[in-house]
Formats: structure tokens, sequence, C-alpha cells
């Protein structure tokens, strides 16, 4: 789902709108909200954007639907490192 963050990098690029990709994050999370792959995408772009708090909150659904899953754990870590909580981040 690493196209997801790379879909979302080109919109930024051609449309120069962040409310765009922002926009975009929020319909793909309504459509894919039990797929913790797609949401941990997601908190990936959001990161990117600076929206940390929309992206921790996807990264902990993420856990919580598939607490066994190196991405959605990754995802959170990331995270939690954006956020200057380095403890947490490598919990």
């Amino acid at each position: 789902h690493g196209t997801i963050v790379g879909l979302l990098a080109r919109v930024l690029d051609v449309t120069d709108s962040r409310a765009v990709a922002l926009n975009l994050i929020r319909k793909v999370a309504q459509a894919r909200a039990d797929d913790p792959r797609v949401l941990a995408s997601l908190s990936r772009a959001l990161i990117y954007l600076g929206e940390t708090d929309k992206a921790a909150y996807l990264a902990q659904r993420a856990v919580r639907l598939d607490p066994e899953s190196a991405v959605a754990q990754e995802a959170l870590g990331g995270v939690y490192y954006h956020q200057g909580q380095y403890r947490d981040s490598v919990e």
C-alpha cells in the first residue's frame, strides 16, 4: 500500500493542494475502514502532511484491527517518533 502514499504525493505535486490530499485520505479511510494495511498507509501519508494527530488515530485503529500486523505497528511507531515520543516509538 505504499502506492497510496505515492498517489497522494503525486496529487500534491499536481494540484499543490493539501486540502485535496486530505480529502482523498478521508474518503479512502472511510471506504476501507476495516483494512489495517490501508489505514497504516494513510497514517504515513498524514505524517508527511504534518497531520500527526489524524495519523495517530488511523495507526491506532490499524493496530486495534490487527495487533499482530507489522505494517500497523510500524505506522504507529512512526507516529510516535514524529510526535517526539521516542520511547513509545520503539516499544
